[in-house]
């Protein structure tokens, strides 16, 4: 079965605030280190935040 890529937001959120990382595919955001910092929100579907298990749905 096909599934279309999905795009994710990543953003990191630390003592300094939330600061955005970038736009990635949803393998490249699983490529990151699992950390509590990383935040996920999907952009084209009004900034929905989402975990690393939904994302794994996609990649």
């Amino acid at each position: 079965m096909y599934t279309k890529p999905i795009l994710v937001e990543v953003t990191v959120n630390d003592h300094r605030g939330r600061r955005p990382l970038g736009i990635m595919s949803a393998k490249q955001a699983l490529e990151l280190p699992d950390l509590p910092t990383f935040a996920f929100s999907l952009p084209l579907d009004g900034d929905r935040v989402v975990t690393r298990g939904y994302i794994r749905a996609f990649a």
